[in-house]
């Protein structure tokens, strides 16, 4: 039988440790902070809806301002502030925090919800830029 000394266990996992720390460093680093940007308006979701029900994001990207609602017949919206960091939006308003990674400058992709109210929404749903209301 083999057994494993305990300097040998603590290399193991510093090694590990090392080349987790490497990837997640590496795989941000498709886009600087700098190449990164949207663009202001309203960001829908990818599915089929109910004409006027379809949940959007909208973004003013001067003021780093959203508001975030289950479609434009829905009287009230999630409003807050919105910060961009490592190619990831994350809006937070008083009682909910969304995060969406940006595939491109028109395309957001949910990757975190603090409250989900919709079911019809989940982790993984794409929100795409348009310049017409749904």
């Amino acid at each position: 039988e083999t057994e494993i000394e305990d300097g040998d266990c603590m290399k193991c996992f510093a090694c590990i440790l090392t080349f987790l720390v490497l990837l997640s460093d590496f795989s941000g680093c498709e886009k600087s902070k700098t190449d990164i940007s949207i663009s202001s308006g309203n960001y829908y979701a990818v599915g089929e809806y109910e004409e006027m029900l379809t949940p959007y994001l909208w973004i003013d990207a001067d003021k780093n301002e959203f508001a975030f609602s289950a479609g434009l017949l829905v009287s009230y919206a999630e409003t807050g502030s919105f910060e961009i960091n490592s190619g990831r939006l994350i809006a937070t308003s008083q009682r909910r925090t969304l995060a969406f990674s940006i595939r491109d400058d028109e395309t957001l992709v949910m990757i975190g919800d603090s409250g989900n109210d919709f079911s019809a929404l989940s982790i993984g749903s794409e929100f795409v830029y348009s310049k017409d209301p749904r």
